[in-house]
């Protein structure tokens, strides 16, 4: 996959009720949205030195995040993700884990060593071996998404978004969970391969909407390690 461009913006409710108005009179949902929306939950994993992390903090140009996704709390499909930013430009690899596999993982252990056919696979496998990297957070939200096969378009609506240290639940339906953003406030994503057509623009045009740098690893760490310290 070529890079993309990922743009993100904060909005309120009832911006958010607008822009999702004119969208979805627009565009088509996610083949997998089932309803109005769908749940992600994604554990992060970074390295000894949290190189993930202060990477983000410091603005670092070339940095990468690495994370097991999952959907509606199913273990039918989980994939583990490398997300990789160079010069304001997004671009995704992965491939499939099974649960017993993504467990293991969960627990701190590494990849088998026998699997070299996935350079992938490899390339985590390889930080796990030099950088010691494994989970630290999860992050869930709910999702609304929107697709345009022109530009590769993917609009995306999450709300909810919230954190915790309790990766061994992953799979578990409830997780006590701290809440990322100020009530009312949620994120809008726009991502496009090279061009956005004018008329999706235009619908996304609020004329207040300010672009702004969010990672959710990022910003989850901050608000548990606050609520830590506040607890402590």
């Amino acid at each position: 996959m070529e890079y993309r461009v990922e743009n993100k913006y904060l909005c309120t409710d009832y911006e958010l009720a607008i822009l999702r108005h004119r969208i979805e009179q627009l565009l088509p949902t996610d083949r997998n949205q089932k309803g109005e929306c769908y749940s992600i939950r994604s554990v992060y994993f970074d390295t000894y030195g949290d190189e993930c992390f202060y990477g983000n903090a410091e603005g670092v140009d070339r940095r990468s995040k690495y994370r097991i996704r999952i959907y509606d709390n199913s273990d039918r499909k989980i994939h583990f993700e490398i997300k990789q930013k160079q010069n304001g430009y997004i671009r995704k690899e992965s491939f499939k884990l099974q649960r017993e596999e993504c467990e293991k993982l969960l627990e701190g252990k590494s990849f088998d060593v026998t699997v070299q056919n996935d350079s992938v696979r490899n390339r985590v496998m390889l930080q796990q071996q030099l950088k010691m990297l494994r989970p630290v957070m999860i992050v869930d939200y709910e999702r609304s998404a929107y697709i345009c096969s022109i530009g590769n378009v993917r609009i995306t609506f999450d709300r909810n978004i919230a954190a915790s240290t309790s990766v061994m639940d992953f799979f578990e339906k409830k997780i006590p969970m701290i809440p990322v953003l100020q009530p009312h406030v949620h994120l809008l994503e726009v991502k496009y391969d090279e061009v956005l057509p004018d008329y999706i623009a235009q619908a996304l045009n609020l004329g207040n909407l300010q672009q702004i740098s969010f990672s959710k690893y990022y910003l989850g760490r901050q608000v548990v390690d606050t609520n830590n310290m506040l607890v402590y």
